[in-house]
């Protein structure tokens, strides 16, 4: 009766397992299928970050988006590394052996930004947040963010970047 038995358990396990019971074939998604239409271009996202690298620099900051680096929002499966379109656009600006005047002034004006409903992103890792290091980000996807800091080969350096959304081409 034992053979039986088995048989019949493993018929019921295939079967369930080939129907997979009521409600349960949901469509499966893909980052993709998720994603929202896309109306930001590349052009406009550079003018927007260069708009924030200016206001937190205090220097200006040439909006074309010949000068920023494009990050593919998607991954290819095969290398694993970005590409796009659509593209996030990334703009930098940075000084060498900064006076602490200018630290506290960009630090100040990146502080201001929380009055255009940016907020503060909480520090994360488990080493104490350094003191001239902040990032914030805002409801659409813009990231905003400053830090003082000394390399391994003892070069003082203070840099602000920002990061847009995903943005198509144009």
């Amino acid at each position: 009766m034992k053979p039986l038995t088995t048989i019949v358990t493993m018929l019921v396990l295939a079967a369930a397992t080939a129907c997979q019971g009521p409600g349960t074939g949901a469509a499966k998604t893909t980052s993709e299928d998720t994603m929202q239409p896309i109306t930001l271009t590349v052009t406009e996202a550079a003018r927007i970050t260069a708009g924030y690298v200016s206001l937190v620099s205090g220097q200006e900051v040439d909006p074309s988006p010949d000068g920023v680096e494009k990050v593919g929002c998607r991954t290819n499966k095969e290398s694993l590394m970005s590409e796009g379109p659509p593209w996030k656009v990334r703009r930098q600006w940075w000084v060498d052996h900064p006076p602490r005047e200018l630290i506290s002034g960009a630090m100040s004006r990146l502080e201001s930004l929380a009055a255009q409903g940016f907020e503060r992103q909480p520090w994360t890792r488990p080493d104490p947040e350094p003191l001239d290091t902040k990032t914030y980000h805002d409801a659409r996807g813009y990231v905003v963010g400053a830090r003082a800091y000394t390399t391994a080969g003892g070069r003082e350096l203070f840099e602000v970047t920002v990061m847009s959304p995903c943005a198509n081409e144009g």
